[in-house]
């Protein structure tokens, strides 16, 4: 049985753990003049650590017992299955089954991302702000590839500047759990849940 602070711990560092990868998977992309396959397999890492992330969250309940929290727990599941493979797919290029997986991974993780947040705003645990920073991460990192791309060109696979907005989602989150006040979002930092 893990206990509550245990727990509270093991999130904000998967949290930490989550921003610096997809960090490291945008500025790597930045630094490499072509897409890679290596960046590819890479992927699997941040996307890994993030629905470990919101995996934790929902054991904390935040995001309620209901259908949207069931729904969190499957998406989470389906993505991280199929991170490795579907990152192998995008990386060597395979078709037909390959395809398919990249798919339902990418859609599994999206989903995963804007369900959690739409939950987070149902529930009121956490900051209203979490909620919106799960579900504009994708967007957000689309802009950033997009601004980034006259230094780092858009490809299919193999490069992800874009990264680095998922990171700064996560960086803002792992902060926050870790009572920290982020400017701007006039929040009051506090504990996860309390232990008493």
């Amino acid at each position: 049985m893990i206990t509550l602070s245990r727990l509270n711990l093991r999130v904000s560092a998967v949290a930490v753990a989550a921003s610096a990868a997809w960090v490291l998977q945008g500025l790597t992309s930045l630094a490499l003049p072509d897409p890679t396959a290596m960046l590819d397999i890479t992927m699997t890492v941040p996307i890994l650590l993030t629905m470990a992330g919101i995996w934790l969250l929902r054991r904390k309940g935040v995001f309620g017992n209901g259908v949207l929290s069931q729904v969190v727990s499957g998406l989470c599941a389906v993505a991280a299955v199929l991170a490795i493979p579907g990152q192998l797919a995008f990386a060597f290029d395979w078709d037909g089954f390959g395809t398919i997986v990249e798919i339902v991974e990418t859609v599994a993780f999206i989903g995963a991302l804007v369900v959690a947040g739409v939950a987070l705003l149902r529930t009121h645990i956490l900051p209203r702000w979490m909620g919106v920073a799960l579900i504009v991460a994708q967007p957000v990192a689309i802009v950033l590839g997009i601004v980034l791309s006259p230094i780092s060109p858009l490809a299919d696979s193999g490069d992800y500047t874009g990264a680095l907005g998922h990171g700064i989602v996560w960086g803002l989150i792992a902060a926050a759990l870790l009572g920290k006040r982020i400017p701007y979002l006039k929040e009051v930092p506090r504990p996860l849940l309390t232990t008493a």
